[in-house]
């Protein structure tokens, strides 16, 4: 019995021990104390073979990429964590800081915060969060590659300290496009075996070459610095291929394949090259130095998962025009990288104003909203739009005592316009111009003011009081402009005569 007993404790003390460590696995970190985040980085696709970087080869050693993080739902940073370098030391994609000042520790008083990354790292970061693009030079194309990833697209709600016994991931995206040319054997009445083939030297002739990429945004600002750029030789004579910048061609680009003293020349089958797009093609030479076939197709670099939209990125805020004046709207999708990111553009009043493709022209005085919108997701962004139009000269002008035309003086610079009637009820003279202007300001100036008397100015369509003047000169200023082509002088018989020396209407 005494060993029966022994043997019971042992297992007791064995239970509590057991369950002191479980509770110690279960714990929660202490508040006060710091806790790294861990990382989980990969490159989107939709092929084993491309979840990698432009080269579709495994990391380099020493790859490096730039992580922040910011308070959840913002680009506000948070504890200095900014551009944070990662490296993968061994070329194994596993990520871990540079050094302990990299870190990235979760902010310890439990708020949510969410991460963006990129690569290839650099130190060089604008105040605004720009970092700069260049694809000149095309001979190792992991260099150039642009990579980025935003947690705020794959989990909004965000991350904190209580997360930290998982990893963060981080889908990284391509934010170039990708050109592939494939080389079909050349035919015999082309007068080139494959051997000539070796030496060729493939030209992407006038495309742009630079921008900037905000990391707040994840959009590739404006390209500049159009030049010839010679495509990556991945296998002489049978495949070349480039990482451009995407985005609408100017109509000139074209790629010249040198062979010799030959020079073949192929026009691109496209006006546009989209975000994270590989575009690839089979090019067949002819006899006559041209191409002149070709089979293509375009196909997701970056994912065979959709992006979704979140929101719909236009420069201008508002536009001013003239009629028959024109404004080219651009709108970006948000991400970047965003799929289905379809725009359709319409105008609230043709009349005002109208759009095609962004391309917005003035055709009357008015004012008119532009909409940009993504049909898949209703998601949407208004543009006002104001067409101006000059008032004309004054000889142009008809002032009528109701529909009784009122003469007037006109010397060609201002016009005097005495305005009597024994009549004591209230008087309306209307002001018509040949068409519809747009009013900033309305003068009335009387050189008498004892005589002047009492007005009040209302536009006709629709009929809206602009100001109420009492003698002298008196200048009603409007907030916000009116278009119209009549107006309507109330005059009130405090005096009699009234009189009106001079109408300004700018």
């Amino acid at each position: 019995m005494k060993k029966l007993g022994i043997l019971v404790n042992a297992v007791l003390v064995l239970l509590m021990m057991m369950s002191c460590n479980k509770h110690d696995e279960n714990e929660l970190p202490n508040p006060n104390e710091r806790i790294a985040v861990k990382f989980s980085v990969n490159v989107a696709s939709n092929s084993s073979t491309d979840q990698l970087r432009a080269s579709n080869a495994s990391w380099d050693a020493g790859d490096a990429i730039g992580i922040f993080m910011v308070e959840n739902g913002t680009t506000t940073p948070v504890d200095d964590a900014i551009n944070k370098k990662y490296l993968t030391a061994s070329g194994d994609g596993n990520f871990s800081p540079d050094g302990d000042n990299n870190t990235v520790y979760y902010p310890t008083d439990g708020s949510k915060v969410d991460f963006a990354a990129y690569y290839p790292y650099t130190t060089f970061i604008s105040q605004e969060g720009d970092i700069s693009v260049d694809v000149s030079n095309q001979s190792t194309p992991s260099d150039i590659d642009l990579l980025f990833a935003a947690t705020v697209i794959s989990a909004p709600e965000g991350y904190n300290r209580d997360d930290a016994n998982s990893a963060v991931e981080l889908t990284f995206n391509h934010q170039l496009t990708k050109l592939v040319l494939a080389i079909s054997p050349p035919t015999a009445d082309v007068g080139l075996s494959q051997s000539d083939l070796q030496g060729m030297t493939v030209k992407l002739k006038g495309i742009n070459t630079t921008a900037s990429f905000n990391l707040n945004t994840g959009i590739l600002g404006t390209q500049a610095d159009p030049a010839d750029i010679t495509l990556h030789t991945v296998e002489a004579g049978v495949r070349y291929d480039a990482l451009i910048l995407p985005g609408t061609l100017i109509g000139t680009e074209t790629v010249d394949f040198i062979v010799g003293s030959k020079t073949y020349h192929w026009a691109i089958p496209v006006t546009a090259f989209s975000v994270g797009k590989s575009y690839s093609y089979t090019i067949q030479f002819s006899a006559n130095n041209e191409v002149n076939s070709f089979v293509g197709t375009i196909n997701d670099w970056e994912s065979g998962t959709a992006v979704p939209l979140t929101d719909i990125s236009v420069a201008q805020t508002s536009l001013t025009l003239g009629a028959n004046e024109t404004a080219q709207l651009t709108a970006t999708p948000v991400p970047g990288n965003a799929t289905n990111a379809d725009f359709e553009w319409s105008s609230s009043d043709e009349a005002v104003a109208t759009v095609e493709d962004g391309l917005v022209t003035g055709i009357d005085a008015g004012n008119a909203i532009i909409t940009v919108s993504n049909a898949a997701t209703g998601i949407s962004k208004d543009i006002p739009v104001m067409v101006e139009v000059a008032v004309p000269e004054k000889s142009t002008w008809t002032i009528a005592y109701w529909n009784n035309a009122i003469s007037f003086a006109y010397d060609g610079d201002d016009e005097t316009v005495f305005i009597n009637s024994d009549n004591a009820e209230t008087q309306e003279y209307k002001l018509t111009f040949p068409y519809k202007v747009t009013i900033r300001k309305v003068t009335i100036y009387s050189a008498d003011p004892a005589r002047a008397g009492e007005y009040r100015v209302f536009a006709n369509s629709p009929w809206k009081e602009l100001g109420h003047l009492q003698g002298g000169q008196q200048v009603i200023t409007l907030a916000t402009p009116v278009h119209d082509n009549m107006l309507w002088i109330r005059s009130y018989n405090t005096v009699n005569p009234r009189h009106i020396n001079e109408i300004y209407i700018e």
